[in-house]
């Protein structure tokens, strides 16, 4: 009843009589009300030794909450908005005071030591919004997150632990709505200069890179937590595990992850398409393989088929964005075998030439490694043939569009060409390492390019580029032959060791 009664004239005083110049004489009695009522629920456990009912926790919550609401009418009437983050840092300061003195006795009282942290923890966060301005909130609260967990191991608790969780999905909230918004959902000026553009680059490092390296320290700290203080929570002072430990520190690496992706993916879109356009495409398929080295490294360590799963949607991703995003860019037509139509461009080639070479190398690398370490034959050989596809794709195309422009009368027996000597290296390399697969591939090919010839080649070549044609397939024919010949005995040695299984 003293409660609600003094608060209540409190209330009704500075309704009818409260005015700026009285400021100063009037918050001593607010701060001297407030430290009563809270400090007499703490004082009697402390003196007692008798647990706080709910309704004294829900007295402590009111006293806070009402003391903070009247402070802050008066500070942002006599001094503006920002200076209302003295009364909640002081706040702050003033329950974890009560948790410092509330852990040294050893007391055991559940409900008001997480009494104490919940006010403490809230009352920092309030903080930061009202100090600083939109900008750069969401640094902020990450720095107020990894603190909150440093000081779980230091507290030992757990419940100060999911509040740091709780400011982390805030964190989370506002960098994947708010700040990507606001710094990449506005195009640049026409007129920006480049030092201008530096600031901005360096203010969003700044914004975006924190929050990450928060979300990284913080991975760390679930992996090598730091000591537990003199001050440790006790186990009835604290909550239950709700989430494992394994499950955290996947989900904690898992966002760090992709924060650090998204905010790349973002930024050096804009960067490039500010600095040189052209490489834009291609610096963003090697972030996509970034991504997908960094995913095949782990599954190399741990063999995880959730860590491949990851990897194959990373690789499936790098392929769709080429075929849908890069390659209508630079106006694919599929029906024509080549590129953009009218004009050929070495830039654009050599661009062509970065985008897919890169995906190729990744390829390459892919199937090497899994097939020295032993983690899975269909990964392995995804890989390797799908290399030989994206190879075999992206040379037709380019080759086509290239002879298109500078020697169109070979353009279709060049082609045809191409695909003999692709096909005579298949059969080459099935040869040599003993991959059947391989030299039916190039049998098969070979038979593509002949019937290429005979019903295209033929009616659409000039005389002398149609010879030139045959020559060169014919050639390439010959060295088939000669290949199958010299390793006769070695293909006969393997379908009797075959027939002998």
């Amino acid at each position: 009843m003293a409660f609600a009664a003094t608060w209540g004239l409190v209330w009704t005083s500075l309704d009818r009589y409260y005015e700026v110049a009285l400021f100063w004489p009037v918050l001593p009695f607010l701060v001297a009300f407030f430290v009563l009522f809270s400090t007499i629920i703490f004082i009697h456990q402390l003196l007692k030794g008798q647990q706080a009912t709910i309704f004294e926790l829900i007295m402590l919550v009111l006293n806070a909450s009402i003391f903070f609401g009247i402070s802050y009418g008066l500070v942002s009437e006599a001094f503006g908005q920002r200076w209302t983050a003295a009364i909640a840092a002081a706040l702050a300061a003033f329950y974890t005071g009560h948790l410092y003195l509330f852990l040294s006795k050893n007391r055991r009282d559940r409900g008001l030591a997480l009494g104490f942290i919940s006010l403490a923890a809230l009352f920092l966060i309030i903080t930061i919004p009202l100090l600083l301005s939109d900008q750069w909130l969401t640094l902020c609260w990450s720095a107020q997150a990894l603190m909150l967990l440093w000081l779980v191991a230091k507290l030992d608790s757990r419940f100060l632990r999911y509040v740091a969780y709780v400011l982390y999905m805030i964190v989370l909230g506002r960098f994947f709505t708010v700040d990507l918004y606001g710094q990449f959902g506005r195009r640049l000026a026409s007129d920006m200069t480049l030092l201008a553009y530096a600031k901005l680059f360096a203010q969003r490092l700044i914004g975006f890179g924190f929050p990450v390296v928060s979300m990284a320290m913080a991975m760390r700290l679930h992996i090598k937590p730091a000591d537990a203080g003199t001050l440790a929570l006790e186990e009835g002072n604290d909550i239950k595990e709700i989430v494992p430990p394994g499950p955290r520190l996947i989900t904690v690496a898992a966002l760090a992850f992709g924060m650090l992706f998204v905010y790349l993916h973002f930024e050096l879109n804009r960067t490039c398409m500010y600095l040189c356009a052209p490489v834009r495409l291609p610096i963003l398929t090697v972030l996509w393989l970034g991504a997908c080295i960094a995913c095949l490294s782990l599954y190399m360590r741990s063999a995880a088929k959730a860590l491949f799963v990851i990897l194959m949607l990373f690789v499936v991703g790098t392929l769709v964005k080429v075929a849908l995003v890069d390659l209508p860019s630079w106006s694919i037509s599929v029906s024509d075998y080549c590129f953009r139509m009218g004009h050929y461009s070495f830039l654009e080639a050599g661009m062509r030439l970065l985008d897919i070479g890169v995906v190729l190398a990744f390829f390459v690398y892919a199937f090497m490694l899994l097939r020295r370490n032993g983690q899975g034959r269909r990964p392995a050989l995804f890989f390797g043939y799908g290399s030989l596809v994206l190879f075999l794709f992206y040379m037709t195309f380019e080759l086509n569009t290239f002879l298109g422009h500078f020697v169109a009368g070979l353009r279709a027996g060049g082609i045809s060409v191409f695909w003999g000597i692709f096909a005579l290296s298949l059969i080459t390399g099935g040869i040599i390492k003993g991959v059947r697969s391989l030299r039916f591939a190039g049998l098969a090919l070979f038979l593509v390019a002949t019937a290429k010839v005979i019903m295209v080649d033929l009616g659409s070549l000039d005389p002398l580029y149609r010879i030139v044609a045959f020559i060169l397939l014919g050639a390439v024919l010959l060295a088939g032959a000669f290949v199958y010949i010299r390793f006769e005995s070695r293909l006969s040695a393997g379908r009797e060791e075959s027939v002998g299984k």
